[in-house]
């Protein structure tokens, strides 16, 4: 008795990287990179595992790396732009009704809260991203949609 209770001990505790948060609605992790204006790498709370997300609404200008020309200055200020927000912080990832980007499951589709900001809105605010609508994912449209509208009457980043 006493083995099968370690062996499942050890199950529970294997298992624990995704039990934690795949079940789950939201969660808090640390941001421990951001690729560019709209994807980054975070360590959710009391988890070594590390997950890639996509936020939802937002399409970034590709940032130029090696060979790939990117889309300049764009990229860089909308990779700098979120990097100065959230590197190292702790935020709170949201998903909405559907999870994973693509196929593989790896990447998945986030809303990105610090403190009281969404910062998918202010990616959008500030003309840092263009409002991509992914169906079933529209529990925010609103709100993107009304940040972009700023962004492109003031004439900010990308808009100018």
């Amino acid at each position: 008795a006493m083995n099968a209770m370690r062996v499942s001990l050890c199950l529970a505790l294997f298992g624990m990287g995704t039990s934690t948060f795949a079940g789950e609605r939201e969660f808090t992790a640390e941001v421990v990179k951001v690729h560019d204006g709209n994807s980054i790498r975070v360590r959710p709370q009391g988890t070594r595992q590390t997950i890639e997300l996509r936020l939802i609404g937002v399409d970034a200008p590709r940032k130029a790396i090696r060979d790939s020309t990117g889309q300049e200055p764009w990229g860089t200020a909308a990779q700098q732009f979120l990097s100065l927000a959230v590197t190292r912080k702790q935020v709170r990832i949201e998903f909405d009704v559907l999870q994973p980007v693509s196929s593989d499951g790896v990447t998945k589709w986030a809303y990105v809260w610090l403190g009281e900001r969404l910062l998918n809105e202010d990616l959008l605010a500030a003309g840092h991203g263009v409002l991509v609508t992914t169906p079933p994912n529209v529990q925010y449209l609103d709100r993107l949609r009304a940040a972009q509208k700023v962004a492109r009457e003031k004439q900010l980043g990308i808009w100018d």
